[in-house]
């Protein structure tokens, strides 16, 4: 995700370092640059670091990883794209995809809740004046073959108006992708 070329990347905070947003405060302590890390449902962007290719990174409040479950990723990932839609900068967006194994959500129902809030802050945003990609981010090539699947069966069933019912044309796009992360 840090090495993805895009605009802005989004990661959730779930009040306590972890993953992601623990990578991000460390590039910015490793500059002495302070982050105030948001409660559940704020949202703080910081300006580009070194170590990370986006010019703008959001870190979103989420529930405490022992309370989260697929509202709360479905609402991290609208609120993500709510956020930098309506940023003129942003034209690329990346978020990662939540829910691997080792976490205790399901793998698919985390990809689904997660591409159903992209889907969620779509509708409300279109048309976005300068957002025009979304790109969820996968490391595992396996992972990323399986949930492009997955994807493609979610937009084919919101064409067709099955649950959750979201409109897939349009100018945006959201796609996995395959990224070596650093560990």
């Amino acid at each position: 995700l840090l090495d993805v070329d895009v605009d802005a990347i989004a990661v959730q905070y779930p009040q306590r370092l972890y993953g992601h947003v623990d990578r991000v405060v460390k590039l910015c302590a490793a500059v002495k640059r302070p982050v105030l890390l948001p409660q559940p449902g704020a949202v703080r962007v910081l300006d580009g670091i070194n170590g990370i290719v986006a010019r703008r990174i959001g870190i979103v409040g989420v529930a405490p990883v022992q309370e989260y479950d697929y509202r709360d990723l479905r609402a991290f990932a609208r609120r993500a794209v709510m956020h930098f839609a309506s940023m003129p900068e942003v034209h690329r967006l990346a978020l990662p995809v939540y829910g691997p194994p080792g976490y205790r959500l399901d793998e698919t129902k985390a990809f689904e809740a997660e591409v159903a809030g992209v889907l969620d802050a779509l509708e409300e945003v279109r048309p976005s004046k300068s957002l025009n990609a979304i790109a969820l981010v996968e490391r595992d090539i396996a992972r990323t073959e399986s949930l492009a699947s997955a994807l493609a069966d979610i937009l084919a069933g919101a064409t067709r108006g099955e649950d959750p019912p979201h409109e897939a044309g349009g100018r945006e796009t959201v796609a996995p992708v395959a990224a070596p992360l650093p560990e």
